[in-house]
């Protein structure tokens, strides 16, 4: 009878473990669609998004002016090597473009915050958000598919206005506020206003290039 026991209690516990292995095999991961080839701008309104991809297109594909958020809705822009750049409504404006925005965002298999100096908190905690959707979405995916960085812009405004002393102390602050959620290696900063008249044929987008293929080419896994 014990021995009976026995073999019963045994033949039960190794069929819970094969059970057991077989749920685990037959699980499957949440699934989550990868991004497109897209590289999004994405920042408050007047930073200088569309002057940004205008810079790297070398022409006028997104319209910019004086008024407040002239960029409504995102528009894709053929870049290159098959990926799109996309501008973006503006954060932090009175029409909100969220819902909007966070489909642009998960589309984009890297997104670029642009700003003109130090985020101001409202920029700083939405760059936050992006930080922790990519994560999440990254875990699920079981790789990198998602990336962030930083564009800081007009710096031809700190150069005439600051010196470069001050200039280098406000670098160190931004690369102080932005390091928990960006290394500094995918920092970049420059200029993306035309020298002329709707002439972006020679901008200071350099810094930003070198930043964009670097990250697309060493930390995004397709």
């Amino acid at each position: 009878m014990i021995i009976e026991l026995l073999i019963f209690g045994g033949a039960y516990v190794i069929s819970k473990i094969l059970a057991e292995e077989q749920q685990k095999k037959s699980y499957v991961k949440p699934l989550v669609t990868p991004p497109e080839k897209l590289i999004s701008f994405v920042g408050a309104t007047g930073v200088g998004k569309s002057s940004t991809i205008n810079s790297l297109l070398g022409k006028e594909v997104c319209k910019v002016g004086v008024t407040h958020g002239t960029t409504v809705d995102s528009q894709r822009h053929q870049y290159r090597n098959n990926f799109y750049l996309q501008d973006t409504p503006g954060i932090m404006d009175i029409v909100d473009y969220l819902p909007h925005l966070w489909s642009a965002i998960e589309k984009s298999c890297l997104v670029i915050f642009t700003g003109k100096g130090q985020l101001y908190q409202p920029e700083l905690a939405f760059l936050k958000q992006i930080h922790e959707k990519q994560t999440h979405l990254n875990k699920i995916a079981g790789k990198k598919q998602r990336g962030l960085s930083l564009y800081i812009n007009h710096q031809d405004i700190a150069i005439a206005t600051m010196t470069s002393k001050n200039i280098l102390l406000q670098r160190e602050a931004i690369y102080t506020q932005i390091e928990p959620y960006i290394p500094r290696t995918y920092i970049a900063f420059g200029d993306a206003k035309p020298t002329k008249l709707n002439d972006y044929s020679d901008t200071g987008k350099t810094e930003l290039e070198t930043m964009i293929w670097a990250y697309l080419t060493k930390e995004i896994q397709p």
